[in-house]
């Protein structure tokens, strides 16, 4: 699944998700442009993409990200999830979370 948020013919945001195994999502994208940020549409991308895993059988959503995005850090930390162990070898991931659904 992958959701824009366009305004004015331009793309401000996006979510996309997939799947990573049988009963397990992984959040491949989340992006906000610097003006939308703190107004409450990083959550709704997020939670878009956390009902599409809901209503299509996941158990549980991973991610991986990067120390850098703070916003998205704080975001994923408010909406329930919790760090775990790497699961995956992105070189560039340094935080890796998950939401048990």
């Amino acid at each position: 699944m992958f959701l824009c948020l366009v305004e004015d013919n331009k793309v401000k945001g996006s979510v996309a998700i997939k799947q990573f195994s049988s009963d397990t999502a992984e959040l491949k994208a989340l992006y906000l442009s610097k003006e939308l940020r703190g107004k409450g549409w990083g959550y709704k991308l997020l939670d878009c993409a956390v009902s599409f895993a809901r209503e299509n059988g996941y158990k549980r959503i991973v991610l991986d990200s990067m120390n850098a995005y703070g916003d998205a850090r704080r975001l994923y930390d408010r909406y329930g999830f919790k760090e775990i162990s790497r699961y995956n070898d992105n070189l560039f991931a340094e935080v890796f979370m998950e939401l048990i659904l």
